[in-house]
Formats: structure tokens, sequence, C-alpha cells
């Protein structure tokens, strides 16, 4: 994947109507923190990049998108194991198969954002660089 050409296709009207897609089903916040500043759409498979659906799709905040994406990098793993294991360890058993569901309780997924990223900082800190 070229640099250029996913910067150019993330401005397009093509991923504007994707996002837009995205936030009418999940709401402009956070899947995982629910805070509704700097919201961003997380990829969590590049599998079909250019033409995602939209269970291979979530919002995040700028915050947790950094930390999920930071958890993946440093553990080289892809981004969809690195979303599966960071939010099944930081925020309690959730499931990317409940995620691709679309389901309509999600608040039953409530994170516990203080600990989960007390504990990620711990953790970062073990982790030789």
């Amino acid at each position: 994947m070229s640099h250029n050409k996913y910067i150019e296709y993330l401005e397009s009207k093509k991923w504007s109507r994707t996002r837009r897609e995205v936030f009418g089903i999940f709401g402009r916040k956070c899947f995982l923190c629910k805070s509704t500043k700097e919201i961003q759409v997380h990829h969590i498979t590049y599998k079909h990049l250019y033409n995602e659906r939209i269970r291979e799709l979530m919002p995040l905040c700028n915050d947790c998108h950094y930390e999920l994406t930071e958890y993946y990098k440093i553990r080289k793993w892809g981004p969809e194991r690195g979303t599966q294991e960071f939010i099944k360890r930081y925020y309690g058993g959730y499931s990317l198969e409940v995620h691709r569901q679309l389901t309509s309780n999600r608040q039953r997924w409530e994170p516990r954002k203080k600990k989960a990223k007390r504990i990620w900082k711990e953790e970062k800190k073990q982790i030789p660089q």
C-alpha cells in the first residue's frame, strides 16, 4: 500500500461516506471509552482496503487509537490480532465477533478506561525498546 495513495483515499468522498456510515451505526463516539473528542475510524484489518466492510472498522478517540496501535506494533502483530488482544486484555473479554455482529447492547461492554490505561502504561515500561 502506497502511503500517498492511502492519504489520498482518506481525503476522498468515498472514505467520507464510509466514515459517516460507521458513525451512523456506532454514533460519533469512541467504541472503547465512549469519548466524543477527536474521533477517528480504526481499520481492524486492511484486507479490503479501499473497499472496506463496516464490520472491519470501528470509531476510536485519538487516545485509544494511539494506545491500540502502539500495543500491536510493539508486539509485531497485525491490526486484526492486535485489536482483538488489546480489547480482550484491557476491556474485559470483549471480542471482535461481538463488534462484527453490530450489536445494539454495546453498553454491556462499558470499558474500564482508567484501569486499562494504568495497566497498559505499566506494561509498556517493561517491554524492551
